[in-house]
Parts: C-alpha cells; sequence; structure tokens
C-alpha cells in the first residue's frame, strides 16, 4: 500500500473517532434533554392540572441514573416513550443499515444517516404545542444513529495495526466520555 493510501487510512480512522465521540452521547444525554425539556413545559398539556400542579405534586423518575422531576405521571409516560423510541430503532434498525451498507459506499451511507438525524433534531427544535414531533424525531434520531453507525464501524478494519485501538473507541463511545467527565457534561448539555 502508497503511504499516501495508509496517511488516508489514518485520518479516516481519526475522522470516524471524532464522529463517534460526537455521535455517541444522544442517548447519554437524554437526560439533559429531558430535565430541561420538562422546564420548558414539554407535554404539561397532558397533565390533568395543567401547569398548576404545586411543588409537592411533582414525580420524580430516575433515568440513566439522572433524577428527573415531571409535573405529572402522563408527563413521565411521554419522555418515557420519546426514550424508548429512540432505543427501540437505534437497536433494530441495524439490519436495514447493514442491507443498506451493501448497496451504497460507507461514506455515502455515513452522511446519509447523518442528514436523518438533522431532521430528526429539526423536528425537536420546530415542535409545538400544536405539533408536537417529539416521538417522530427521537424515532428518526434513533434511525439516523443506526445508519450512521454502520458504515464508520467498517474503518476499524482499514488498517490492521491500528484495529485494536479504534475498535472499543468505536464500539463504546460512552466509556470515552466517562473517562473524561469534561467532556461528558459537555457533550450532555450540547444535545439540549
Amino acid at each position: 500500500m502508497a503511504t499516501s493510501e495508509k496517511c488516508k487510512n489514518r485520518w479516516r480512522i481519526v475522522l470516524t473517532v471524532v464522529i463517534f465521540i460526537i455521535v455517541g452521547p444522544t442517548l447519554v444525554g437524554f437526560p439533559a434533554f429531558s430535565a430541561a425539556a420538562m422546564d420548558e413545559g414539554v407535554y404539561e398539556n397532558v397533565c390533568p392540572n395543567g401547569s398548576e400542579a404545586k411543588a409537592s405534586e411533582f414525580h420524580e423518575a430516575n433515568i440513566l441514573n439522572i433524577t428527573v422531576k415531571a409535573k405529572c405521571e402522563e408527563q413521565q409516560l411521554k419522555f418515557n416513550l420519546m426514550l424508548i423510541l429512540f432505543t427501540s430503532f437505534a437497536n433494530v434498525t441495524p439490519v436495514i443499515s447493514s442491507i443498506c451498507s451493501l448497496i451504497i459506499k460507507p461514506k455515502y451511507l455515513a452522511m446519509i444517516g447523518g442528514c436523518i438525524m438533522t431532521t430528526g433534531y429539526l423536528l425537536f427544535a420546530f415542535s409545538t404545542p400544536y405539533f408536537e414531533a417529539y416521538e417522530v424525531g427521537s424515532a428518526i434520531i434513533g434511525f439516523g444513529y443506526s445508519v450512521c453507525f454502520l458504515p464508520l464501524f467498517s474503518v476499524a478494519f482499514r488498517e490492521p495495526g491500528w484495529t485494536h485501538i479504534v475498535y472499543p473507541l468505536i464500539v463504546e463511545p460512552k466509556s470515552i466520555m466517562r473517562s473524561w467527565p469534561k467532556f461528558h457534561n459537555y457533550f450532555a448539555a450540547s444535545v439540549i
């Protein structure tokens, strides 16, 4: 293999690890998003008393080891549905993504996955009380996550000398975030 090809492969590997460090905390940052969304009044309209709930009536829930206070049980169930949709689509759709990776080149499929995730994030951004697209947005983000994950996963095997280093970084980006608390807090807050 030529030197320029090795250099290209190394840059692809570095770029892949950076992408997974950025994309990986999507699930880790969900509790931070839930807390901020509940403070903003998302899904308060499903509560029987509306937004007039007293502080003693707040329901506490533990989502991924972070305590979140919901105004009512129905609001908490809506946020749980969002988390379930995201994780379901992220864990079930890799079969579809792997079939697509046989047809489409990995770099194009990763770009398509990024566009799908961006669409889901835009649905989050433009949701209103009259058009609540949080469930649909979280499902689309989960699908885009799996579409983005699989093609870049093959990059770990491009250069045999780096496989033992790159493979764990790609498979478990959450462990990187736990290793560096500053980065974990930054990425968890950037999801909001």
